[in-house]
């Protein structure tokens, strides 16, 4: 028999084996010496758990997932796209999609098409990680109708009677297969209007015009736009009442109008000086109603107004702007005026100095007559007198002759304080027509 201490030993690694394959910490025996019996029990218990001992394998955990949503209009021709949701991190995918059941598409994005209209469009998301697969399916959508992209059509085209407007629809998403129109006067359909170009008649002179453009297209709704409105249809301006000349004293208000017709009209009154062909547009004056303050320097002059609009340009009759002058608003020299039937002129003043602080102040005086009432000379119906310091003083007329018209020249001159002989002013009194009008004073600058 062998001794004990050899068998102790010996058993020691059988327990060991014993106790990984129970799952229990190992036994291990005390070093104090035991019976043989003891040894014996312990071998006899260590067989049958080796027996019954079974390896179990741990679990894989579960890939965390969440259900998939399609982002998009489900509508013939609208790209859905799907959005996997909330998944572990690190997976990865892929995509089924599906209409009525049938598989149509593998990608993350899925386009539907006219035959796949009214049907329910589904997708299957597959996630994979370490080796755990899990796919998850969205909830359905029913394929709808498509729906156009489409711009407000534009016109082309002068809005005016007799004109041909023309329509452009734009660029639509996608092409329709068909496209009407209909052309329409302030919101209304205009009867047999329907092609793309439209000739404005007399009937829609001051209405605005739209065109509303319609698309149509298998499996997609039908989409109408409406271009913006023209300006109101305008036909060529018509005068109905005309400016009408006018009488005023310098300082006064003049007021000259004109009334027309023809729809977005522009108004540009203009003037002509006396003695020239030449018309200038007067700045800021764009209204129906000419309105200023006269100056002496304005007689004579003409005026008249231009108005037009988009179908054309007419002009008013030219009236004349009669100002007379005032003492302290008097003519300057060599300005045409008229008196009663002669009509002016006189020109610079010129001076001559005389003896014991007094000047004689002259001047030419040129006149033609405008009626039948006159003298045979201007010499015997114009009277002059000059102003200086405040006081008037009488002139004293010279006939330097008459032409065969009738015009005459006389020479004016008076006799003045020296003092006062500058800054004067003549004064020239028209006793023509006496038999129809009162004598008319007319004042000229005199002496620089």
């Amino acid at each position: 028999m062998k001794p004990f201490s050899t068998i102790h030993a010996r058993l020691r690694p059988v327990a060991l084996l014993a106790a990984l394959s129970l799952g229990v910490a190992p036994i291990v025996a005390a070093p104090a010496v035991a019976t043989p019996a003891a040894v014996a029990a312990v071998a006899t218990a260590a067989t049958p758990a080796v027996a019954a001992t079974t390896l179990v394998t741990a679990p894989v955990a579960t890939l965390r997932s969440s259900k998939p949503t399609i982002s998009g209009k489900a509508r013939v021709g609208n790209r859905l796209t799907a959005k996997p949701g909330r998944w572990a991190s690190g997976t990865t995918f892929s995509y089924t999609w599906k209409v009525a059941g049938t598989k149509v598409a593998t990608g993350k994005t899925f386009t539907p098409k006219k035959k796949h209209l009214g049907k329910k469009v589904t997708v299957a998301v597959k996630g994979k990680k370490s080796g755990s697969t899990v796919t998850r399916r969205s909830a359905a959508k029913t394929v709808a109708k498509g729906v156009f992209t489409a711009p407000k059509p534009t016109i082309s085209g002068t809005a005016k009677v007799g004109a041909t407007l023309t329509s452009k629809p734009g660029t639509w998403t996608p092409k329709p297969t068909s496209v009407r129109y209909q052309w329409m006067a302030n919101g209304t359909a205009i009867k047999g209007a329907t092609g793309t170009r439209y000739t404005l008649k007399s009937a829609q002179h001051g209405k605005r015009i739209t065109v509303k453009v319609t698309g149509t297209r298998s499996a997609h709704q039908s989409r109408s736009r409406t271009s913006a409105a023209t300006p109101a249809v305008v036909r060529k301006p018509r005068i109905t009442a005309q400016p009408e000349s006018a009488l005023v004293d310098a300082g006064q208000t003049v007021r000259l109008s004109v009334s027309a017709t023809g729809g977005g009209l522009r108004y540009q009154w203009q003037r002509q000086a006396p003695g020239t062909t030449t018309w200038t547009s007067l700045a800021g004056k764009t209204s129906r109603t000419l309105s200023f303050t006269a100056r002496a320097k304005d007689t004579l002059g003409e005026y008249r107004v231009v108005v037009k609009n988009a179908a054309g340009t007419v002009s008013s009759r030219s009236v004349i702007l009669f100002v007379d002058s005032t003492p302290s608003q008097p003519y300057p020299a060599d300005t045409v005026y008229v008196g009663n039937y002669w009509m002016q002129v006189v020109s610079e003043t010129e001076v001559l100095d005389l003896d014991g602080g007094q000047s004689e102040v002259y001047a030419l005086l040129w006149a033609c007559p405008v009626g039948d009432d006159v003298s045979a000379s201007p010499y015997w119906d114009l009277y002059s007198e000059y102003r200086a310091g405040g006081t008037w003083y009488d002139g004293e007329e010279f006939d330097l002759g008459t032409d065969a018209d009738g015009c005459g020249n006389l020479l004016i001159d008076a006799i003045v304080p020296t003092s006062g002989a500058r800054g004067g002013i003549w004064a020239v009194t028209d006793h023509s027509a006496s038999g129809s009008y009162a004598p008319m004073t007319q004042y000229v600058d005199g002496l620089k």
